[in-house]
């Protein structure tokens, strides 16, 4: 089943209406244009080296950590004997059953208490660079261009052009059940038209029969994604130079580009994981990962305003609800790690989201201490799901 995901980036654009208007689209492509070659830049950039100091510091220290018995956390539920595990990615050890109140028979109303072993912090992978390959693959001039410069240049140059381009861009024929290699679409932008179409899968699932199984598409400008993912092997040309090169149309344009696929962990967090890329809006991304807004200033104020809103969180939520959505959060760590990103403020919304549902957790199974405090002292199950290594 193929589905065409076009109303994403519209969704995104619409996030970003408080921004400040950018200039006119001919001025907006000339500014990258000399903002991505600008010679003394790229040798500042160039001098003050490839690796992430914060990236790497915090993967050394949890690395260092990652195999001590205090880094999972044991929470002890009640739950109805016939419950299942809400997610694929938690799995309850069976303890000592925990007798109902009911007076009646009924199987369903049996309660026990289960253990649920779920990781403290997630696990970072050893850093790595964008190749220069990709970026080259993306524009020849970017050969010899530092990656970080380039993502700096990208967000100079603003996400709002970018997400109404994509947007704006639908397939000129409706899409079959079979990958094409490459997909005609109309675009209202020549000049920032997307380069490639993502054919966004899970891979097939033991259940699924031939043909069964489901990619959604999604426009995209190859140079968001080959800026940052170092484990994505170079795109393949296209006949869209992404934001250069491309003279003014007039008009709604037809082009042809091509059809790429990649298979995630968990496909259902393609949109919001290239969102950020597009936009580094933390906010946005951490309010996608989590049942209710965040509060004014949260995110700034995390020392006094994470416990209290966490809590309230795991007072107001269902438990079923809080495990299915904290799999969200791991899908993205999952993808995260699959495509090799290292942007400091994506982790950093990433671990905020893990510690907001652990103490939620803990507040829905009234073990307030239990995420602060030491877990060695909790009983330990023989296995675990939601890891991180």
């Amino acid at each position: 089943m193929m589905v065409l995901q076009s109303n994403f980036a519209k969704r995104m654009a619409e996030n970003l209406e408080n921004s400040p208007s950018p200039v006119t689209k001919k001025s907006l492509v000339a500014k990258f244009r000399t903002s991505i070659t600008d010679a003394t830049r790229r040798r500042r950039a160039r001098t003050s080296g490839s690796r992430n100091p914060k990236y790497v510091v915090e993967q050394a220290k949890r690395r260092s950590i990652t195999k001590s018995p205090a880094n999972s956390i044991n929470f002890r539920i009640r739950t109805s004997a016939n419950l299942s595990s809400p997610t694929r990615d938690v799995e309850m050890q069976d303890a000592e059953p925990l007798a109902s109140t009911s007076s009646d028979n009924d199987s369903s109303r049996t309660m026990k208490l289960v253990d649920l072993k779920v990781a403290r912090e997630l696990s970072r992978p050893e850093f790595r660079e964008v190749a220069s390959e990709a970026l080259a693959a993306v524009r020849a001039d970017l050969a010899k261009t530092p990656p970080e410069f380039v993502r700096d240049s990208i967000q100079e140059f603003g996400p709002r052009k970018l997400l109404q381009a994509l947007s704006g861009s639908k397939p000129s024929a409706p899409v079959t059940n079979a990958l094409p290699k490459e997909l005609a679409m109309t675009v209202q932008d020549l000049a920032m038209a997307p380069t490639h179409m993502m054919a966004v899968h899970g891979g097939r699932r033991p259940s699924e029969s031939q043909g069964k199984s489901k990619v959604t598409l999604f426009a995209v400008h190859s140079i968001i994604l080959a800026a940052h993912c170092t484990k994505l092997p170079p795109f393949p040309p296209s006949p869209i130079t992404s934001l250069s090169e491309q003279k003014d149309a007039s008009g709604p344009s037809e082009i042809k580009i091509p059809v790429r696929s990649l298979c995630l962990p968990c496909p259902e967090q393609y949109a919001n994981l290239v969102s950020f890329l597009y936009t580094k809006r933390t906010s946005i991304l951490l309010n996608s990962l989590l049942p209710c807004p965040i509060p004014p200033n949260f995110e700034e104020d995390q020392v006094n305003q994470l416990r209290p809103f966490a809590r309230k969180v795991g007072d107001t939520f269902a438990l079923p609800l809080l495990l299915t959505r904290m799999r969200q959060v791991f899908g993205l760590w999952q993808n995260v790690c699959a495509l090799g990103i290292f942007d400091d403020e994506l982790w950093d919304t990433m671990d905020l989201a893990w510690d907001i549902y652990l103490h939620a957790l803990a507040a829905s199974t009234k073990q307030y201490d239990i995420v602060d405090g030491s877990s060695e002292s909790q009983p330990q199950p023989p296995s675990s799901t939601i890891t991180s290594s």
